[in-house]
């Protein structure tokens, strides 16, 4: 069963780009991954070891349990089954990254082959990115929207980067997956995603430890990125397009005073006594005339729908997840934090992968308690 576990895991998240069916809805890896996850809770059982929840950190598990209950709590109170698709993201993602411990701490696979594989599909996204510039003013690559793309893209990277203590490793898979998610980034034209990336360039000199080989390296990826930007390769033209065309059309002071509104904030404003317990994530009509979309952002998502609680196990996950990395990794980790600012990236199951894998890697004496 081994094998079979390998074979899923790398298999699903090498196909992790590839959006078949519309969002919102299981994608081809979903299914790969969550049959990978079904036998890796089979494979702990018939071994009588510790079940792969067991594994994971008590916040992240406390707050599994919190949204279930309030999920619970508003389909009675409103008598509908509609809050009931949110808890299955919960559910899923925290099923896929337990059952990645699960491997990782029962030595089936190892994180490095696990960075090897993000770094695959990490190079397939930025194909998919380059194959799909032209065809709009922000591409989607193999994704359904430029979001998606960007994020994807970013989680990867930082994943990539948190398991090198910070640092941008240059060897040829690593850096060719580096490009790929630099290059989606850059072609989804998205400015949290570019502020992310800043945050991952920073971390990698900060991880530089001295003076003398921070300055090699800022040259170094300085010459990089001006070659890159200098030479008319025409994909590398479409991108700078791209950017430029965002930076002009952003209104970037309107964008800043107007977040309340273009984010939903202002339904926290208009609402704050559902940040006590929470409100879930469905019958948006509750919150007329704010009942514009969900929020859009991972922080304000959180604190809305699922309360002062939910909020706090939610930074105590971060928390845990980081405290014994490298200060480096704190620059890595603030990358995806930076776009969920103004982004709702709770769904997406490649920044959950993020978490655990820092996690696991910064507490190993995990990894051996439990073997």
């Amino acid at each position: 069963m081994n094998g079979t576990l390998r074979f899923l895991l790398f298999s699903g998240l090498i196909i992790t780009p590839f959006y078949v069916f519309k969002s919102g809805l299981p994608q081809p890896a979903d299914f790969i991954l969550i049959l990978f996850s079904l036998l890796a809770y089979a494979h702990s059982l018939s071994k009588f070891s510790i079940l792969p929840s067991k594994l994971m950190p008590f916040s992240w598990t406390l707050m599994l349990f919190w949204v279930i209950f309030i999920v619970l709590l508003w389909s009675l109170i409103l008598f509908s089954d509609r809050f009931f698709k949110d808890a299955i993201f919960w559910i899923y993602n925290y099923m896929i990254a337990s059952s990645i411990l699960y491997v990782i701490t029962a030595r089936i696979v190892s994180i490095e082959s696990l960075r090897k594989t993000i770094q695959i599909a990490l190079i397939i996204s930025g194909v998919g990115a380059i194959v799909s510039l032209g065809i709009s003013v922000r591409p989607t690559g193999f994704f359904n929207n430029p979001n998606q793309l960007a994020f994807y893209s970013l989680c990867g990277l930082a994943i990539n980067q948190a398991l090198s203590r910070g640092c941008i490793l240059f060897s040829p898979i690593s850096f060719a997956a580096f490009i790929g998610g630099v290059v989606g980034i850059f072609a989804a034209a998205s400015l949290a995603a570019m502020a992310g990336f800043v945050m991952l360039i920073l971390a990698h000199f900060i991880a530089s430890r001295n003076f003398s080989l921070m300055i090699k390296n800022f040259f170094g990826v300085a010459t990089i990125l001006t070659i890159l930007f200098t030479v008319n390769v025409p994909f590398l033209t479409d991108i700078i397009s791209n950017v430029q065309y965002r930076f002009e059309h952003a209104e970037r002071m309107d964008k800043i005073s107007g977040m309340k509104e273009e984010r939903n904030y202002d339904r926290i404003l208009a609402f704050p006594e559902y940040t006590v317990i929470g409100a879930g994530e469905a019958h948006l009509e509750r919150f007329y005339p704010h009942d514009n979309l969900e929020i859009h952002s991972s922080f304000g998502n959180m604190l809305f729908a699922y309360g002062i609680v939910g909020f706090v196990l939610f930074i105590t996950l971060l928390y845990r997840t980081t405290i014994r990395s490298p200060f480096a990794v704190w620059f890595v980790m603030a990358a995806p934090m930076l776009y969920s600012i103004t982004h709702m990236g709770l769904r997406t199951t490649f920044f959950w992968i993020f978490i655990l894998l820092v996690w696991a890697y910064y507490n190993k004496d995990i990894i051996k308690n439990a073997n």
